[in-house]
């Protein structure tokens, strides 16, 4: 056997080596992206399961003129989630604020996605902010509760 033998068989040990180090660097490369790829995956229908058991109750301001009856001023209650409310309690400092409801209809018994109630308000006060408390119960989590402050 000549050199160039040997040299010509060095560098085919010397390709084969490299494609083999290429093929297993780049293959653990790309088992980690897709671990993480998945993992992320996993992540985002969890999140996605959990957005679709629970309600988001909010509330909002209706001040309406009409001729017949005057000022008529409500606080409007809303589903902007994807899971029915259910317990629907609001609450608000009672000095300040006189909900037009009967103790009975409080707590509301449910409200769907989407859909709305409203209730009529009287202001004891004259402040800029009142303070509302929304607690209900969804297919996610018992006694959610959050707080808003509404400019009534």
């Amino acid at each position: 056997m000549n050199i160039e033998t040997y040299i010509s068989f060095l560098f085919s040990v010397l390709a084969i080596g490299g494609t083999c180090y290429t093929y297993f660097a780049h293959t653990k490369k790309l088992n980690a992206q897709q671990k993480q790829l998945k993992d992320y995956q996993l992540k985002q229908l969890k999140e996605e399961e959990e957005k679709k058991k629970k309600a988001l109750i909010e509330c909002n301001v209706i001040q309406n003129t009409n001729d017949i009856i005057g000022h008529l001023n409500e606080i409007q209650i809303i589903n902007k989630g994807m899971a029915t409310a259910y317990n629907i309690m609001l609450e608000v400092d009672k000095k300040k604020i006189m909900l037009m409801v009967s103790d009975r209809e409080l707590p509301l018994p449910e409200l769907r996605p989407g859909q709305t109630i409203e209730i009529s308000y009287h202001k004891k006060a004259i402040d800029y902010h009142y303070r509302v408390d929304l607690t209900w119960d969804d297919e996610f989590k018992e006694k959610e509760k959050t707080t808003q402050f509404l400019r009534l």
